[in-house]
C-alpha cells in the first residue's frame, strides 16, 4: 500500500507534511535545508530537492512536483532528508514512503 498517490504527468496535489521523529514533530528553526528524495525500486535518483519549510517550529513542509517529477509511472520509494548542524537526518527514519504513480488515463 502505498503512501502517496499520484497521477502520471499532473503535479497537484502539492505534496504537504508534518515531519515527526520518535520524540515528536521536529522543529525545524536550525535546519539549513530540508529535501525530498525519491527513487525508483531500484535505487535510481528520480528527485533530489529542496522543500520550503511552511512552518518551522511544527515541521510542516511542502514540496511542488515538477513536471519530471511525475512524468513515469510506477512504484517509487521515497524519504525527507533534514539538515541541521551538518548532518542529515532521514524522515521517517526506520522505513521509506512509498509513493505510487499512476498510469495516465488520458
Amino acid at each position: 500500500m502505498a503512501d502517496i498517490y499520484l497521477t502520471q504527468n499532473r503535479r497537484l496535489p502539492v505534496l504537504y507534511a508534518a515531519l515527526r521523529d520518535y520524540q515528536g514533530l521536529i522543529n525545524l528553526s536550525s535546519a539549513s535545508a530540508v529535501k525530498f528524495v525519491m527513487m525508483s525500486s531500484g535505487g535510481v535518483n528520480k528527485i533530489n530537492y529542496a522543500c520550503t519549510i511552511t512552518n518551522a517550529t511544527i515541521g510542516q513542509v511542502s514540496y511542488a512536483w515538477a513536471s519530471a517529477d511525475v512524468d513515469t509511472a510506477g512504484t517509487f520509494l521515497a524519504k525527507f532528508m533534514v539538515t541541521i548542524g551538518g548532518k542529515d537526518l532521514p524522515i521517517p527514519s526506520d522505513r521509506f514512503l512509498v509513493v505510487e504513480i499512476a498510469e495516465d488515463p488520458s
